[in-house]
């Protein structure tokens, strides 16, 4: 169901999201720490790292999620022993509830989530990192 909805987190600075974020009703891929999809999956930097400084756009980014336009390029990170050791899964759902915009790497989304969504409900399990073969 989509909702129509724009009212922000408390924490999100008023320059955020920028304002040529938009919305866009599409399925994207992201990194999962587990074998289920948790809250804490969905967590921005900014809430798992609330000390940390950033500056410029990476300030603004900080507080969206990152996801993938396509499976292809969220799995060449996979390369990176880092990502191995930090993430189990992928999982893929619908942005709808939210403004994206590309940022960073090629298929690189920043993705910043309408107040009170709970991702972890709508995102689901598509393969185990383990199961991927570079």
């Amino acid at each position: 169901m989509h909702r129509d909805r724009t009212i922000w987190p408390e924490i999100f600075p008023a320059d955020c999201p920028p304002s040529d974020a938009y919305r866009e009703d599409q399925s994207y891929f992201r990194f999962i720490k587990t074998d289920v999809c948790l809250c804490y999956d969905f967590f921005s930097y900014r809430e798992l790292y609330p000390e940390k400084e950033y500056s410029g756009e990476r300030r603004i980014n900080s507080y969206g999620l990152s996801v993938y336009d396509n499976i292809e390029e969220a799995q060449t990170i996979l390369i990176f022993p880092k990502a191995n050791r930090k993430f189990n899964s992928i999982a893929t759902g619908s942005v709808y509830n939210g403004l994206i915009k590309y940022t960073g790497a090629p298929g690189h989304i920043t993705w910043w989530v309408f107040k009170d969504e709970k991702p972890e409900e709508y995102f689901s399990i598509i393969f185990k990192i383990e199961d991927y073969s570079a």
